[in-house]
C-alpha cells in the first residue's frame, strides 16, 4: 500500500509517496498549489501509486485543506485527516533539530502509518432553514 502525505501550507501544499510496506519513498517530495493546474500535477505524480489500498492524507488545517480534501473524495480515493497534535508529538520526538517544514511530510507519513487518522467520506450536504 502506498500512503500519500500532504503537508498543507498557507500558499502551497507539499506531498511526498511513501510504499507503506518498506518505507521507501516512491516519490520525492514536490510541491503543488491551490489552482486546477496545480492539482493536476497532483493527480499525475500519484496516479501510478493509487491501487486499491491506498491512503491520502494530511494534517486537519481548516478551510486551508478543504478544497483539496473534496477533489479527492470526488474522485474516490481514500483520504484521511491527522491530528495536527499527534504531528507535532511525532516531531518532537526526532531529537536533531530540523525545519519542521521540511520534515512535516514525512511526519505526516509516520502518523498516517501508525493509523492514527481518521477516515474521511464524501457526504452530500443540504441547506435546511431552521424551525421558527
Amino acid at each position: 500500500m502506498y500512503i500519500v502525505a500532504i503537508n498543507i501550507a498557507t500558499f502551497h501544499h507539499d506531498a511526498i509517496v511513501v510504499d507503506n510496506e518498506s518505507g521507501e519513498i516512491a516519490v520525492e517530495p514536490f510541491r503543488f498549489g491551490y489552482n486546477d493546474e496545480s492539482f493536476k500535477t497532483l493527480t499525475q505524480n500519484i496516479r501510478p501509486y493509487i491501487q486499491e489500498k491506498h491512503l491520502i492524507g494530511f494534517e486537519s488545517t481548516g478551510h486551508y485543506g478543504h478544497n483539496l480534501m473534496m477533489s479527492l473524495l470526488d474522485l474516490k480515493l481514500t483520504v484521511g485527516i491527522v491530528n495536527p497534535l499527534s504531528t507535532k508529538t511525532k516531531r518532537e520526538k526526532n531529537i536533531r533539530k530540523t525545519n519542521a517544514n521540511k520534515i512535516d511530510r514525512y511526519v505526516i507519513y509516520k502518523v498516517l502509518s501508525s493509523k492514527n487518522y481518521t477516515r474521511i467520506f464524501l457526504k452530500k450536504f443540504s441547506c435546511r432553514k431552521p424551525k421558527p
